[in-house]
Formats: structure tokens, C-alpha cells, sequence
């Protein structure tokens, strides 16, 4: 029983440290030139953006249709995965004033952002996901 509650900490505190981090990305400054190198830092390859991207690619179900819910059996699992909304609010917050990450998330990911808003969740991703095709928009070439 003691492991047990020590495992419900280790978790309790790595989804704290998740929760901070999302919102430290949410709210750096977009003008800063920290929060433009901290940006570009996260860019890097392989760096968070490139696992975020990968993440998704890799557990996302093929977007089929956009038009009713005829596939939505085979997206539940994945939009019922508890690490998707903190991967969705890290990309919106880093790509947030950054065309570099606004490129790359626009180019790997619209289909299936837009499919993940059309459906209907218990975790709100499909707000995530609208969020995050909203911070694309400030990029030309993505919207």
C-alpha cells in the first residue's frame, strides 16, 4: 500500500510540473527575445515540438471524413489519452508568435487538429485543438 500511495504522488507531482509547464509556454512573451530563444530552442530537431508532432501522428487514427461521426469509435481511445491535451496546450502555447513552429505544426498536423475539433470529449481536446488552429492563424502561409 505505501508503494502504491508513493506512486500516486510521483504522479500527482509529474502532472503538477506538466500543468506549470503548459502555462509557463501559454504565457511567454511573444516580443521577448527570451521567449523567442526559448522558443526556438524547443524547435530544435528532435526537440519538444518534434516529439508533440510525432506524439500525434503516431496515435492518431487516419482522418477518414470530416463530415459526421462515422469513424468517431475508432478516435475515441486516442482523444481519451490523458497525455493529448497537454501535448495540444504545449503546441499552442510555443507556436504562439512563432512562424517556424507555426510551419511545421501546420504542415504535419491540420487534418487531423480539425478532425479532433469536430469531436465531442470529456477532456475539452477538441477546444485544445481549436485553440491551437487559432495560434496557427497568425501565420499566413499556415492559415
Amino acid at each position: 500500500e505505501q508503494s502504491l500511495a508513493s506512486s500516486n504522488s510521483i504522479d500527482n507531482d509529474n502532472q503538477l510540473h506538466l500543468d506549470c509547464f503548459c502555462e509557463i509556454c501559454k504565457h511567454l512573451d511573444k516580443k521577448s527575445v527570451y521567449g523567442q530563444e526559448f522558443r526556438d530552442l524547443v524547435n530544435e530537431p528532435d526537440g519538444i515540438i518534434d516529439q508533440c508532432i510525432a506524439y500525434i501522428e503516431k496515435n492518431a487514427p487516419p482522418v477518414k471524413t470530416y463530415l459526421g461521426m462515422q469513424d468517431q469509435d475508432s478516435w475515441k481511445e486516442f482523444l481519451n489519452k490523458p497525455s493529448l491535451s497537454y501535448v495540444l496546450r504545449l503546441l499552442t502555447g510555443l507556436s504562439s508568435g512563432h512562424q517556424s513552429i507555426q510551419m511545421k505544426v501546420g504542415l504535419s498536423l491540420i487534418s487531423v487538429l480539425h478532425k479532433i475539433e469536430q469531436l465531442t470529449t470529456a477532456g475539452k481536446v477538441g477546444v485544445l485543438a481549436e485553440d491551437l488552429l487559432h495560434s496557427l492563424t497568425e501565420n499566413d502561409q499556415v492559415a
